[in-house]
């Protein structure tokens, strides 16, 4: 029971101190006239899309809005269940069921993750390429 407590303690030090930098390292204050990752926000819409009178523009904008979504609501979550499970087989460790089933639970958290983290990717990478698709190489 000691060493459960001690490891959620851990998890709860690791985890103020891991927010505490990711928080830091998006404020903006700290690199003035340099954003860290202009490009990659999830929920920064080019102002090309808005001037263009074609069809495409409506799309890419949703195709934002759902990445930046999908990042923010889902990625959380597939880390709280990765969380879950391996606390699942902290606990269950002894019994054999609970530990192949907190097994397939961390399996499919971490499969999701990943495939969040993917399509987050795909979405970045399609919007590239349809935003530079006829400019000009310099």
């Amino acid at each position: 029971m000691k060493k459960l407590i001690a490891k959620i303690g851990l998890f709860i030090l690791l985890s103020l101190i891991i927010s505490t930098v990711v928080q830091a390292a998006t404020i903006n204050e700290l690199s003035p006239g340099y954003n860290i990752r202009p490009e990659n926000e999830p929920f920064a819409l080019k102002d090309s899309a808005f001037s263009e009178n074609n069809g495409a523009g409506g799309a890419i904008i949703v195709l934002q809005i759902l990445a930046g979504g999908l990042l923010y609501f889902a990625a959380p979550l597939a880390i709280i269940f990765v969380t879950m499970a391996g606390i699942q087989m902290t606990i269950g460790g002894a019994e054999s069921e609970k530990l192949e089933q907190a097994k397939k639970h961390l399996t499919w958290s971490i499969i999701g993750l990943l495939l969040i983290i993917f399509s987050y990717s795909a979405v970045r990478a399609l919007l590239k390429f349809v935003f530079t698709a006829g400019t000009p190489a310099s």
